[in-house]
């Protein structure tokens, strides 16, 4: 445990050895959504992998949040609508994200 916290880990259903493709991101993104309680898209345009990453979320009873940004980006129009929609409740603070009060005294939102 220790090794993980100094210097990380990666985690994958994959062998080291498998290349980046684009038809193996989908099962990366449940992964991802599979091991987290709350999951937060800061970004995404209209096809981007968080947007699949958020619906595999919801499948999976998580709770979405979104930023909301530039109505005039390319890059917003995922996050924008996921809030529109209702998919994903609008991201405003960190203590959104953490459950633990204890945490959340030690933690300044600016």
């Amino acid at each position: 445990m220790k090794k993980i916290i100094d210097s990380g880990a990666i985690l994958s259903q994959f062998p080291p050895t498998t290349k980046p493709e684009y038809y193996n991101f989908p099962k990366r993104n449940y992964l991802i959504a599979s091991w987290c309680r709350k999951l937060l898209v800061v970004e995404a345009s209209e096809k981007s992998g968080a947007l699949i990453t958020a619906n595999f979320g919801r499948m999976l009873n998580r709770e979405i949040y979104a930023v909301p940004n530039n109505i005039y980006s390319r890059e917003a129009i995922g996050t924008n609508k996921l809030i529109l929609e209702e998919k994903a409740k609008i991201f405003i603070n960190a203590s959104q994200l953490i459950d633990d009060k204890r945490v959340m005294n030690n933690v300044q939102l600016s």
